[in-house]
């Protein structure tokens, strides 16, 4: 799967992207207990609130994102958080300002797709890396409906050669998670 390729193919066919920008988070968590988020986030620049527990900051933060979106984007149903890996920079002049996070989703048919982000929090650096994550999977959502719909429209207009292009974008999509469900509602 061809991360940027899919990116810029939201460029090309969407009217307006799906965009999901962090603005906060409030994490309360002890020892031995489930641990709650409150996290504010940009919706296509109105704020919104969301909320999760889970075992930790990852988990959390997992189920409050992707929980409140999979009722309006059920292909996010299709999708497990599945890893997640801390690397700092040990060569960096500044340690605390280089950290990396990779992210791990991986879907019903086995496949794995990461995501990495750059932050000096390791809080801060988990919640972004899902935040662009979930940004990421939605975008993907639209186009494979966008991708349907065009398909369909050159097809009854006998235009062979324009609907074979949005077959091949359908084809690069639904490598990402399985959209079935979104199928069979359109």
């Amino acid at each position: 799967m061809n991360k940027p390729e899919l990116r810029e193919f939201f460029d090309e066919y969407l009217q307006e992207a799906f965009a999901l920008e962090l603005i906060d988070y409030k994490l309360l968590e002890a020892v031995g207990k489930e641990s709650k988020i409150d996290i504010n986030v940009k919706e296509c620049g109105k704020p919104k609130a969301v909320s999760g527990i889970g075992i930790g900051l990852l988990d959390s933060a997992y189920n409050a994102l992707f929980g409140n979106y999979r009722e309006n984007f059920v292909s996010l149903k299709d999708l497990v958080l599945h890893d997640a890996y801390f690397q700092i920079d040990h060569k960096a002049a500044i340690l605390k300002s280089n950290m990396k996070l990779k992210i791990q989703f991986v879907n019903s048919r086995g496949r794995i797709t990461d995501f990495a982000c750059k932050e000096s929090s390791v809080g801060l650096i988990g919640v972004s890396a899902l935040v662009n994550a979930l940004e990421f999977y939605i975008n993907c959502e639209l186009l494979f409906k966008r991708m349907r719909f065009l398909d369909k429209e050159a097809t009854d207009r006998g235009r062979s050669d324009v609907a074979s292009r949005y077959k091949y974008v359908l084809g690069q999509v639904v490598e990402v998670a399985s959209y079935k469900t979104v199928a069979q509602d359109n």
